[in-house]
């Protein structure tokens, strides 16, 4: 399923999502597209007065167990998180719980790889 989007509901939302490009074209902003994408990892399909900071603390979450999702480690802030509110996408939606199971089933996909690689790594060794 394709991701679909709107920003039309973040307020100052030309100046925060868009960019012109060196060619005069319109371009969205890294930070807004990488919010959009990181929906469908948190499991919340949109940003709202009331749902930004339980956003920020799954992003928080998200960072410290898997690494940060911005370019040179930096976070977002809960400042920036809720500068897009009205942030909409068709991403699936997780309870707290899910998105609990969610991350613990990536945490030991990531325990199992690395198990794995460890494993073939003294075997090509011997």
């Amino acid at each position: 399923m394709a991701l679909h989007w709107d920003v039309t509901e973040v307020e100052n939302f030309e100046e925060k999502v868009y960019y012109k490009n060196d060619d005069g074209e319109l371009q969205i902003q890294l930070a807004a597209e990488q919010l959009i994408f990181v929906t469908m990892l948190l499991g919340l399909n949109e940003i709202t007065k009331k749902n930004a900071d339980e956003f920020f603390d799954r992003l928080c979450i998200w960072e410290r167990c898997f690494g940060k999702l911005r370019p040179l480690g930096e976070s977002y802030t809960l400042e920036e998180v809720r500068s897009f509110i009205g942030l909409k996408t068709n991403a699936s939606s997780m309870s707290k719980a899910k998105f609990k199971n969610h991350v613990m089933r990536n945490l030991r996909q990531e325990a199992e790889s690395a198990r794995i690689k460890e494993e073939r790594e003294k075997e090509n060794a011997a």
